[in-house]
Order: structure tokens, then sequence, then C-alpha cells
């Protein structure tokens, strides 16, 4: 289950892609995006790994509601 702003939703995931990041100078290790829709919104929730951690965001892509438009940082602990 996602939570955004405090609003549970049903999500379709339409796309998926992952990379391999093989730049020495990148800390990142890979990444993975997902293309989440729901009936009126198209968000991105992307989750990059390091060695000792992962970051994940979820942006806005496409909204009705200004105050979702943007990027959110989430907690994966």
């Amino acid at each position: 289950m996602l939570v955004v702003n405090g609003d549970t939703r049903t999500w379709g995931v339409t796309d998926v892609v992952e990379r391999a990041i093989d730049d020495p100078t990148d800390a990142r290790e890979s990444k993975r995006v997902l293309r989440l829709n729901s009936k009126s919104s198209v968000f991105g929730l992307e989750l990059v790994s390091y060695g000792d951690h992962h970051e994940t965001s979820l942006h806005a892509l496409e909204s009705p509601d200004w105050t979702e438009d943007g990027r959110y940082p989430m907690s994966t602990k």
C-alpha cells in the first residue's frame, strides 16, 4: 500500500525500468523506477541502491492537485 498526502489509492504499475550504474565515480549501484497510475494521477516511484543503503523518492508526474506536484523523499527503514 502506498499513502500519498494521507490518502490511500489503488495504483496500477504500467512501467518498470531497472538500470545498473557502472560509473566508478558514482556512489549509486543501481536505480529502479516504477510508473504508478491511479484514477487521475501518475507518479514515479524511484529506488536508488547504494552499497550500504537505499533511497526512495516519489515524483508526481501528472496530478490535478497542485499540492502533489514535485518530489517526495520516503523512508525505506
